[in-house]
């Protein structure tokens, strides 16, 4: 539903730092003359009623998704707990261990032992599996043996300049642990699953992957927070070095102060 709400009221809606008309009633009647000549229908109220029932549909799932598989590891955790495991333990053991051991398929003396050794095997994996350097995406089989990363032009959101420290939170184990803000955090993914960042008052906003039309890019210009989304991993491996950064959304640019 917040999503929808970028688009507004369509008559007399009016961006509210300037008085002028709103992005979506600047274009509305361009996207239905582009639609017509498509060959769509060119009812542009019947259009915007599907788009945002689409959208508001669209976010609610996510929403219920989000929720039960928060519950999920939330039930997990506190299942670890009880037995002395780790939340960094449990991340490396796969669903279906927790599911034999509840249905009884997995019948163990100590299951905290065997989680234990479950875990530290898939450990062992991840570590092979992550020395093993892959192209974004693989065209032919010769890729796998010689690739040069593609350049990518980012997504900026906003018009802000922000300096301040920097956090990467793919190098924290628990984000319980480490204090975010007024900080410009770097994430991987531009996924829902880190909707939880703007409850933070964080700074600003740089991810590896995601596209302009992203949950998270969404979200950033909505809180009118200054974010590089989609900066691919080269870029995103110089900047996760750094301590302090300056994200200038407006200029587009990124600059490592220290």
């Amino acid at each position: 539903a917040d999503t929808a709400s970028v688009a507004g009221d369509r008559q007399g809606e009016v961006d509210s730092s300037d008085g002028r008309p709103a992005a979506w009633e600047r274009e509305r009647q361009a996207f239905a003359t582009a639609l017509a000549s498509a060959g769509l229908p060119g009812d542009i109220d019947r259009v915007e009623k599907f788009m945002r029932e689409a959208i508001e549909g669209r976010e609610y799932a996510k929403f219920v998704f989000t929720r039960n598989l928060s519950s999920a590891i939330d039930a997990i955790v506190e299942y670890g707990k009880e037995r002395g495991l780790s939340r960094h333990t449990l991340a490396n053991v796969p669903l279906e261990v927790f599911q034999a051991l509840r249905s009884g398929d997995a019948a163990r003396s100590d299951p905290a032992d065997w989680i234990r050794s479950v875990s530290e095997e898939n450990e062992s994996a991840r570590e092979i599996a992550n020395a093993v350097e892959l192209p974004p995406l693989l065209f032919e089989e010769r890729d796998i043996h010689i690739f040069v990363y593609p350049g990518n032009a980012p997504n900026f959101i906003g018009s802000g300049r922000i300096t301040a420290d920097c956090v990467d939170l793919s190098e924290i184990e628990d984000d319980n642990e480490v204090n975010i803000s007024r900080k410009i955090v770097l994430i991987p993914q531009a996924d829902p699953g880190y909707d939880w960042l703007f409850g933070q008052e964080i700074a600003g906003l740089i991810t590896t992957y995601g596209g302009a039309n992203s949950h998270m890019a969404i979200r950033s210009a909505e809180f009118g927070l200054p974010a590089a989304i989609g900066v691919g991993e080269q870029e995103y491996r110089r900047l996760s070095g750094a301590r302090c950064l300056e994200l200038d959304a407006g200029n587009q640019h990124i600059r490592v102060v220290r």
